[in-house]
């Protein structure tokens, strides 16, 4: 689990990420209690307006049985730009990409990370929270940075044989960071 956080001119906020393909209820457990925020799940694909009507329908009818939904309310869905933090520069994309990258489903687990205050945890208040639980932090910057490096070299990703974006279920052993504001590349 990392935190990314989006760029100081969108909402500067920072949100727990990891890989779908990787989450634990452990994982669902810290970002409920220290991230605060709405737990979703990003991904690319469709979710109609026409299908979240139907739920919202059938949830308030009379004779629907909670047997007759997969527990509603648990995970709210967000849809990914196809084209990743090169097309918008989200922390949706951003999981997106980085599952995408480490070779996993591309869809990611987000969660926004609150202060104790209620309000919306910014750099500094991140910075603190991140060597608070030792976690690492990217931005969205560096992440579309790193994707646009990667067009440059021709767009192979296997062209980085060894080395993946630092993403949920890899050890951070192996970590290096070659300039400060570089992508973390774990191997």
């Amino acid at each position: 689990m990392i935190v990314v956080v989006d760029d100081e001119d969108r909402e500067n906020e920072g949100d727990l990420t990891m890989a779908a393909e990787m989450v634990t209820p452990e994982a669902i457990n810290f970002m409920a209690m220290h991230g605060r925020g709405l737990i979703c799940l990003a991904m690319t694909g469709e979710s109609s307006a026409r299908d979240r009507a139907q739920t919202i329908k059938a949830a308030i009818d009379e004779i629907s049985a909670p047997e007759d939904f997969a527990r509603p309310g648990h995970i709210f869905p967000l849809r990914a730009c196809a084209g990743g933090v090169l097309e918008r520069r989200g922390q949706t994309e951003a999981a997106v990409d980085l599952a995408r990258l480490a070779g996993l489903h591309p869809s990611g687990v987000i969660c926004e990370i609150i202060n104790d205050d209620g309000t919306m945890a910014r750099t500094p208040d991140l910075t603190r929270f991140c060597r608070k639980h030792k976690l690492l932090m990217i931005t969205v910057s560096e992440l579309a940075r790193y994707r646009m490096d990667l067009l440059d070299e021709g767009g192979v990703i296997e062209a980085l044989e060894g080395f993946i974006p630092l993403c949920p279920g890899f050890s951070t052993q192996g970590t290096r960071r070659s300039v400060p504001d570089d992508l973390c590349l774990a191997h």
